[in-house]
């Protein structure tokens, strides 16, 4: 199933989208963890800040199926504001394509 979405994918209408992390390092310093702001209920983890911030993009796509499959809109990136975050670590922008069906998929810039 997972290949035939990836096969789909390529046929897809394809977004560029950036979105905020907060990587932090976990209890006693053996793993990271990071939350989006703009994308309430995502948690990705990584054993380094690296691998954190490398594997972010497939969390989140992974993220954007789950909502997209459940009837829900994605947030557009920045809509959560940055102020917020405050002790957290210097929040990473993560830049990556999204590829999605545009008959399926609605973005949600009004929260």
């Amino acid at each position: 199933m997972q290949n035939d979405l990836e096969a789909d994918r390529r046929n897809m209408e394809k977004k560029t989208v950036t979105y905020l992390i907060v990587p932090e390092p976990a209890e006693g310093d053996v793993a990271y963890f990071a939350i989006a702001p703009d994308l309430p209920g995502l948690l990705m983890y990584g054993e380094t800040r690296d691998e954190l911030i490398a594997n972010a993009p497939e969390a989140m796509t992974i993220y954007f199926d789950a909502m997209n499959e459940d009837g829900h809109e994605i947030p557009e990136p920045g809509t959560y504001p940055v102020e917020r975050i405050y002790d957290m670590e210097e929040p990473v922008a993560i830049t990556f394509e999204y590829a999605y069906d545009p008959a399926n998929v609605h973005w949600d810039a009004a929260r």
